[in-house]
């Protein structure tokens, strides 16, 4: 089965690192699968599959699913560049449509496999040439702006099937109009560690957040639940945040960090490659975003042995159990992170329990194998309702 995967625009966070974890798998496991590559721009999408002899391309196609911006200023030139940003997405996926053409041969592609709802050039190909498409859903889109007025229909039209990456991701497209009877879940695969767990009893307790700096993500109410604890518990704590940064957002958190001298409690560390490698130095792993569509880092922090402490909101409710395999607090509610951090701090053994069975968990339920496994049965089942080639 030769499949075309059309790989998102960005090249950061989880839909680019999920993609290349299920590339690499399919190429370990799967040699009834002749993948092919098509990117926006040459980069490491096209490295990894260069390494891998995987045949690859890139055409210079835009997304037409958008962020908003993540502060008032970036929303604010976001607005006022759409019409700017609509014409070059429409001239640039002309010419990328064309550039595919000229490169492969559509006839010998059996299925297409859109990476991101942000893109439509897959679906715009598997339509022109009659091949099945099949479309991930791996966001929630709330802070997102559409440079296509009619999406929902054109998706529903475009695809022969929907992968949401949650239920929660599935439920809110299923609320924006996506047909229901063509959205099938399938967890993200993460790579499989042996995480480590060291019982803290009376040393430091050390808690790590990674991830986008942003509002997004909730660090600011991260620390702020910190400075509600009193210092002779806060003083056992301290706290590393890791990431790339959104300026306006990180000069916020410093400048709260300072007034509440707090600088001896949270550090920013910045953006760390395979940050996941360093787990095993910390002991409460944090997920406090507003939407995550699945929680690929909580899942990192279950298999690296941490006990996590995640919001309530997005898919956050899938992965973590309240006082089994973690601790969930209410979003935007302060005192109750606090209560939580407290509870973990005061707790090392059933901290420890829940960091054992959040191993446990990750491994059996969201093994990158395990997901590779899942999709490529998905392939051939709507291979086989489309009739095949």
């Amino acid at each position: 089965m030769k499949i075309l995967y059309v790989a998102d625009t960005y090249e950061i966070g989880g839909a680019f690192l999920s993609f290349i974890s299920l590339l690499d798998d399919i190429l370990q496991k799967h040699d009834d699968i002749v993948p092919i590559v098509l990117s926006s721009k040459h980069g490491k999408n096209n490295e990894f599959a260069d390494k891998n002899g995987v045949e690859n391309y890139s055409i210079g196609h835009k997304a037409y699913y958008m962020n908003n911006g993540s502060t008032l200023p970036r929303k604010i030139i976001r607005f006022v560049l759409r019409p700017a940003l609509k014409a070059r997405y429409e001239l640039a996926n002309r010419r990328a449509i064309k550039r595919a053409e000229n490169l492969i041969d559509f006839n010998t592609v059996d299925l297409i496999h859109s990476n991101s709802n942000r893109n439509d050039i897959g679906a715009i190909l598997a339509k022109k040439h009659g091949i099945p498409h099949i479309w991930h859903l791996r966001e929630f889109g709330e802070e997102c702006f559409t440079l296509r007025s009619d999406y929902i229909n054109f998706m529903n039209n475009h695809a022969d099937c929907f992968v949401a990456i949650s239920h929660a991701v599935a439920d809110r497209w299923i609320e924006k109009g996506i047909d229901p009877k063509k959205i099938v879940v399938v967890y993200n695969g993460v790579k499989c560690v042996s995480g480590t767990i060291q019982k803290w009893d009376d040393r430091l307790v050390k808690g790590v957040i990674t991830g986008f700096v942003s509002p997004f993500k909730g660090q600011y109410d991260l620390i702020k639940s910190l400075n509600l604890i009193k210092n002779d518990i806060r003083h056992r704590f301290q706290l590393d945040i890791y990431g790339n940064v959104a300026i306006e957002y990180l000069i916020r958190l410093k400048l709260y960090v300072a007034i509440h001298k707090m600088g001896d409690i949270v550090r920013f560390k910045g953006y760390v490659s395979a940050v996941e490698s360093l787990y095993s130095k910390y002991d409460i792993g944090f997920m406090c975003s507003k939407a995550e569509g699945f929680g690929r880092v909580t899942v990192e922090y279950m298999m690296g042995g941490l006990c996590v402490i995640a919001s309530d909101t997005g898919a956050n409710q899938e992965l973590i159990e309240n006082g089994v395999n973690g601790y969930i607090y209410r979003y935007k509610d302060n005192r109750d992170l606090a209560e939580k951090i407290k509870e973990v701090i005061a707790n090392p053994d059933k901290a420890l329990l829940c960091a054992q069975k959040g191993i446990a968990d990750a491994q059996s339920k969201y093994a990158k194998e395990i997901n590779a496994d899942n999709l490529c049965k998905l392939y051939y089942k709507v291979l086989k309702e489309k009739g095949g080639k």
